[in-house]
């Protein structure tokens, strides 16, 4: 993206694992956090990360979560525990400086239960909201007809 670069970093979670994150854009807009599902990184969002549509809006960060990726893979039951999770996101938040931002989850199981650990251990103000991304196209009928004017998209099958 021109005039954004990314910048990676590790920071280092309550238990000292290190957690690789990368943001892109102005750090002034609202954040929005791209969580990776199960088996993935964070790489699974770069096409994502740098749309400009979305930089026009948003401050855009996306982290390995521990056991994945570039983060530290911890090797005990107790190196992956719900708190812990929790303690990923603030070390990442606190990292980049970012106040409350939306949570966007890769939609299966790991994804949702990261968020209800973010709300459960650092409280229901520690995201502005939840978005949850589906990887695949559905056949729901209730996806017929798609809108969300601030991001330019509107999607209609009929």
């Amino acid at each position: 993206m021109p005039g954004f670069n990314v910048t990676q970093a590790l920071f280092p979670s309550s238990d000292g694992t290190l957690i690789y994150a990368e943001a892109i854009g102005n750090k002034n807009l609202p954040a929005i956090v791209f969580i990776h599902g199960l088996t993935l990184t964070a790489l699974v969002w770069a096409h994502i990360l740098h749309d400009a549509r979305l930089l026009e809006y948003f401050y855009l960060v996306a982290y390995d979560m521990r056991g994945h990726g570039r983060s530290g893979k911890p090797l005990t039951m107790e190196g992956h525990s719900s708190k812990l999770y929790a303690d990923d996101f603030a070390a990442v938040s606190k990292g980049f400086g970012l106040k409350s931002p939306l949570y966007n989850g890769w939609y299966v199981i790991r994804a949702c239960t990261v968020a209800a650990d973010i709300t459960t251990y650092l409280g229901p103000k520690a995201i502005s909201g939840i978005i949850w991304t589906a990887p695949m196209p559905t056949t729901c009928h209730w996806y017929d007809t798609c809108h969300m004017p601030k991001l330019g998209l509107h999607v209609d099958h009929h």
